[in-house]
């Protein structure tokens, strides 16, 4: 558990007053979220969760230019009408590029404290009471840490070595599908090698498949896993996105191992902070992207394995997930302590 420090003054302890930016993107406020998560881990919160106003991309660049030159701008402008009083707020946290501005003026505003999760981009690191990386950054300040989620692997069964099990009580892989990016353009070559993978763990008895399906999984990728798995003696079942809605991809992290597509770091990260196995499927041709040095990062830590998906067999993959050696700690407590280093710290005056 995180040393997060408690007001011993005011027993019990005193929520923690969080303000929680959101540009209402789900993968930029559920890191927010995991830093929320962390800090209950140790003491109440008590959070207020402002979205952000729609501003047209001009807007935007003006707020940031105004924010960056300290030229007066209400604060309202930037966050709306819910604007907190100083001295009613212990922390503030968003991450994505369109919270950046609104984060700085509100430091500014209250004096407490600020988190801001990803690249500070025009903004200077010293604007921010701690910036949080999830990529390796040679040139940028800031801390390198895996993407802050909410989930919590205290929560979930131990996975289990695949010795340990047999055909009475099988192997759980879970296949978590995402779909066609600029960084990984699935080609139908790739996606019949991906179906020909899951296919392959479905048939296998000593093995149960568990796959899952996301809002950018192409309906014919879906509707062919469906049909092409069923039936078979280690298929379990598929989640699909599409009538399970979002949050069903928590069934997956309860497997023993895990077999995500190169295309989302949220699912890589997500399955590492799980405590699981985990190989990610790559396309034959893969587009350049800042989360390859992630990657690389945690496969050299082998937290991972990267698999071509076009040559990856059954055998290849399970031997492949055997080898890897994942987190035992919990990712929680580490954010933990970053966060609550922050409460009480001045704001940053740049």
């Amino acid at each position: 558990m995180s040393a997060c420090p408690a007001d011993e003054s005011h027993p019990p302890f005193p929520p923690v007053r969080v303000v929680l930016l959101s540009d209402g993107i789900a993968g930029h406020f559920r890191q927010s979220e995991g830093v929320v998560a962390a800090i209950e881990r140790a003491r109440p919160v008590a959070l207020t969760r402002i979205e952000l106003p729609k501003h047209t991309g001009l807007v935007r660049f003006l707020l940031s230019l105004a924010t960056r030159l300290r030229l007066p701008t209400p604060l309202s402008w930037h966050i709306g009408k819910m604007v907190p009083t100083p001295g009613t707020v212990d922390l503030i946290l968003s991450a994505g590029g369109r919270t950046l501005a609104a984060n700085v003026a509100l430091a500014r505003h209250t004096s407490a404290p600020n988190i801001f999760s990803g690249s500070p981009r025009q903004f200077a690191v010293s604007a921010f009471s701690q910036v949080l990386l999830s990529y390796p950054a040679a040139k940028q300040k800031g801390l390198y840490i895996l993407k802050p989620t909410a989930l919590d692997p205290d929560t979930l069964p131990p996975p289990r070595k695949r010795a340990d099990t047999d055909a009475q009580s099988p192997w759980r892989i879970a296949l978590l599908l995402g779909g066609p990016t600029e960084p990984c353009p699935w080609t139908e070559q790739d996606w019949r090698a991906m179906l020909a993978l899951a296919t392959s763990i479905a048939a296998n008895p000593t093995l149960r498949l568990v796959a899952v399906t996301s809002r950018r999984t192409p309906d014919v990728w879906a509707n062919t896993l469906l049909k092409e798995t069923a039936g078979l003696p280690g298929f379990e079942r598929i989640v699909d996105y599409r009538t399970a809605g979002p949050g069903s991809i928590a069934i997956a992290y309860r497997c023993d191992a895990m077999v995500v597509s190169g295309d989302s770091m949220s699912m890589v990260t997500e399955a590492v902070a799980a405590r699981r196995p985990v190989a990610v499927l790559m396309p034959n041709k893969r587009n350049a992207s800042r989360d390859d040095a992630t990657m690389d990062d945690l496969a050299a830590q082998k937290r991972i394995r990267l698999l071509p998906a076009a040559s990856t067999t059954g055998e290849t993959l399970l031997a492949s997930l055997d080898a890897l050696q994942p987190m035992q700690e919990n990712h929680l407590d580490h954010l933990a302590d970053v966060a609550c280093a922050m409460l009480g710290k001045p704001a940053s005056r740049h």
